[in-house]
């Protein structure tokens, strides 16, 4: 786990009062994810808030390829 998110996530499941059964599956997606893209969460969250500060078109943002190429390979992989 990249030490960076920790307290994000730790926020996250804060903010919205999971359970601890919530916690492990979502800590398993969110694992899955950035090993994925190879990046922290943090880092994801950086990049998507700098586009949006940066007016990026909806069409050309890198969060929904990045949601789209995940998507694709939990199904290609039947995860």
């Amino acid at each position: 786990m990249y030490s960076e998110d920790l307290e994000i996530i730790a926020d996250f499941h804060k903010l919205a009062g999971h359970s601890k059964g919530s916690i492990k599956s979502y800590n398993t997606a969110f694992s899955k994810y950035r090993n994925f893209h190879n990046m922290s969460l943090n880092q994801l969250l950086n990049e998507a808030i700098d586009e949006q500060e940066n007016h990026v078109p909806l069409t050309q943002l890198k969060l929904f390829d990045r949601l789209n190429s995940f998507k694709q390979h939990l199904v290609e992989n039947h995860i």
